[in-house]
């Protein structure tokens, strides 16, 4: 029986080594890949941060660069149908 049958599941990513097995574990449980939702929170720039003090890494420029970046490393056919969400800020707090 499966538990999760038309729950979403949330998977919160680093990038890290477990990023994968963590949304492969979210595919087997749920019951269908669009019900998986991956996350990561990109934080936010340093105010000492030279991109930062300039503002030359607008918002929808860092986006679209962790977005690139998840097709990149994880963007497979494997993880087809899996929504990918990226967000700005604290990751601890978020």
């Amino acid at each position: 029986m499966n538990w999760f049958t038309e729950k979403k599941i949330l998977v919160p990513i680093d990038f890290g080594e477990a990023s994968a097995v963590a949304i492969e574990t979210a595919l087997q449980l749920a019951s269908a890949p669009n019900n998986v939702h991956v996350v990561h929170i990109d934080p936010d720039l340093a105010v000492t941060s030279p991109a930062a003090m300039w503002d030359v890494r607008p918002i929808d420029e860092r986006r679209k660069n962790v977005e690139a970046y998840y097709q990149k490393s994880l963007g497979s056919d494997r993880f087809r149908g899996v929504t990918f969400h990226v967000e700005f800020g604290d990751p601890g707090n978020e």
